[in-house]
């Protein structure tokens, strides 16, 4: 789905608003695969599912708190452009936002690649949801509406 967002943004008749849109579904996507491999998701029926996912990339594949607050400034830019007003979104931080996703989903391959290639052998069907998580990757914050995925062969 990321890549696939990243495509869509590259649609030059695309406007500068809905290919920072692109770029920053694509960076939630790379965010969800990312906790999906560390084990974990949140469900989208959580009003605050995008600043979870965002928050947890920090803690799953290691991005830099610089990083987490260009995210949180596209977040902001995309939602004035989606809910607020049109016109404030310039062709340059589009094309910044489709670099810093591109980089992001990078991350999270590589980090999948060398770290989770476990991940890359399970069998989706064989994963289901798994109690309330308590205690998140590496040291993350309580996400009381992430859950935890569990393998019934680990039972």
């Amino acid at each position: 789905m990321a890549e696939v967002a990243l495509r869509d943004a590259a649609i030059a008749e695309l406007s500068s608003e809905r290919k920072l849109g692109c770029a920053y579904g694509a960076i939630l996507c790379a965010g969800r695969a990312a906790l999906c491999a560390a084990g974990y998701r949140v469900p989208k029926s959580n009003p605050s599912h995008h600043h979870y996912v965002i928050q947890s990339i920090r803690y799953t594949v290691g991005l830099t708190p610089s990083i987490i607050l260009q995210i949180e400034a596209l977040q902001k830019k995309r939602n004035t452009a989606d809910y607020v007003r049109v016109g404030e979104v310039s062709d340059a931080l589009a094309a910044n936002a489709c670099a810093l996703a591109r980089e992001i989903l990078k991350t999270v391959r590589r980090w999948v690649a060398t770290d989770r290639q476990n991940v890359l052998r399970a069998q989706p069907a064989g994963l289901q949801v798994h109690a309330t998580l308590k205690v998140a990757p590496q040291g993350c914050p309580r996400f009381s509406t992430a859950c935890r995925l569990k393998s019934p062969q680990a039972e």
